[in-house]
């Protein structure tokens, strides 16, 4: 099945704003058929469908693809379905994004000098930053939370980074942000996540 989930986001790529192919999706629909519902069982699929988020998050992570929005797999079963099926779901604020404005993208410099870029479309869902499988930015250090903060970019164009309650905290430019609170960032501003430092360029 991975195999298959790795066919499909290949399959679901695209041009981003600079015309390269690396903007793949960020929802899959595994289909299952109805009869191996008794078999898997609700808490195995559950599981299923973590362990093909974790897959697909590492694939597209590895291959420096992008997304617009976190990376989600489901799987259901179907009662029409004779083999397992793997669909990409368009999300309705993507396809809005893509044909109404071009996509805009965010750039992070950690400290070792590694340049993290994010598409945060105006408008947009914030994009999430921290250590869970199929965040927008996965960072893989123990201080900082799954969930650790978002971004987001407002109509006007204006960047906005939140905490969401992060065990280790979010500071800008020396001062910590309250849990749950934001605060507007623009480029030469230094982030710290809990002990990891980043300036946006």
């Amino acid at each position: 099945m991975a195999a298959r989930l790795e066919t499909a986001i290949e399959s679901s790529l695209s041009d981003d704003e600079r015309g390269i192919r690396r903007l793949a999706a960020s929802l899959y629909k595994v289909q299952l058929t109805f009869e191996s519902r008794e078999r898997i069982g609700e808490e195995s699929r559950a599981a299923l469908e973590r362990e093909l988020t974790d897959i697909a998050a590492e694939y597209i992570t590895n291959r420096r693809y992008q997304t617009i929005g976190d990376i989600v797999v489901t799987v259901e079963f179907d009662l029409f379905v004779k083999s397992t099926t793997i669909q990409t779901v368009p999300s309705a604020r993507a396809s809005s994004d893509q044909s109404a404005r071009p996509r805009e993208e965010a750039e992070l410099q950690s400290s070792n000098g590694i340049t993290h870029r994010l598409l945060i479309p105006s408008g947009g869902a914030p994009v999430i930053i921290g250590r869970a499988a199929g965040v927008s930015l996965r960072l893989d250090d123990e201080s900082i939370s799954r969930h650790h903060c978002s971004l987001a970019r407002r109509e006007n164009g204006q960047l906005v980074l939140a905490d969401l309650g992060s065990a280790n905290g979010t500071m800008v430019n020396g001062r910590e942000l309250q849990q749950g609170s934001a605060v507007e960032v623009c480029s030469g501003d230094v982030i710290k996540l809990g002990d990891l430092e980043f300036v946006f360029l």
